[in-house]
């Protein structure tokens, strides 16, 4: 069992393909509840994505700041895509000279992303009628959510000031159930073309023949040793249960089968008979 186990190791490091792709991963955040509301807040329905982040592969890092008309935008690592209820943000997005309705006004962006997970993000972006993050009077809108600010509609909170909290989810592709079966079936068979070698020469019963392990006497049962010894004087060597027969042992084989050894019998009680 201990090879058969070595072996699936063995198969799954090569015979599983291996591929990288360089693919976006965009990911979401599902708001799930109003933790703090200064007038009037409605959870909206669930599940409900506020807000989205388009990276360039499961591994990721970097910047984007922007101190509103006037200013340069200054950008580090790789590209994004922000798309918040009032704007979607890019790293092509170049400034501009005022602020407008369903644009960014200024924004404070850093996100880390390793291998898959999203290990950091720091939202803040001002707009026309919504603030998002430090812009929203408080503090950053991160992992698990941040602050609001609408004049409007943002998130569920009507005309005022709230905190959110949820979580990010990304849209990683899950292996399909179909690749495991094929990857089960390709070990399996590499395993039956390494085994059937070994095994031919034993006949096609070999490979489930189950292997003879030698008996091992059972340790002497003294059940009740003192209570026999007081009461009927049995020696300590008496109790001890016979030891089990031999992995070898096969029983009383009659010789010449059932009728040869009856009709011996008669045989030589009529020798003994006849004899002078």
């Amino acid at each position: 069992m201990s090879k058969l186990i070595r072996f699936i190791a063995f198969g799954i490091v090569v015979v599983t393909p291996i591929t990288v792709k360089a693919t976006s991963v965009t990911w979401s955040f599902f708001q799930t509840a109003i933790t703090s509301c200064n007038s009037r807040c409605v959870l909206p329905p669930q599940p409900f994505v506020l807000m989205t982040l388009t990276l360039p592969g499961d591994t990721s890092t970097g910047t984007a700041t922007w101190q509103g008309p006037g200013a340069t935008p200054v950008y580090t690592g790789d590209s994004f895509i922000l798309t918040v209820p009032f704007a979607t943000l890019t790293s092509a997005f170049a400034g501009a000279g005022e602020c407008v309705i369903r644009a960014p006004c200024a924004f404070d962006i850093s996100w880390s992303e390793a291998v898959g997970v999203l290990r950091s993000v720091d939202i803040n972006v001002a707009g026309f009628n919504d603030d998002i993050g430090t812009f929203a009077g408080r503090f950053s809108f991160g992992l698990t959510g941040g602050a609001l600010a609408s004049d409007n509609v943002l998130g569920g909170c009507f005309d005022t000031q709230c905190v959110v909290s949820g979580f990010w989810q990304s849209d990683l592709a899950v292996p399909e159930p179909m690749s495991a079966v094929l990857l089960i079936t390709e070990i399996i068979a590499a395993w039956l073309a390494f085994a059937l070698p070994k095994y031919r020469h034993r006949g096609p019963s070999a490979l489930w023949r189950p292997r003879r392990v030698p008996r091992v006497q059972r340790p002497c049962r003294r059940i009740m040793l003192v209570l026999a010894q007081v009461a009927f004087g049995v020696k300590p060597a008496l109790i001890c249960l016979p030891p089990d027969p031999a992995a070898s042992n096969v029983g009383a084989i009659l010789v010449a089968s059932v009728q040869s050894f009856f009709n011996v019998i008669p045989s030589r009680l009529k020798n003994h008979h006849t004899a002078p």
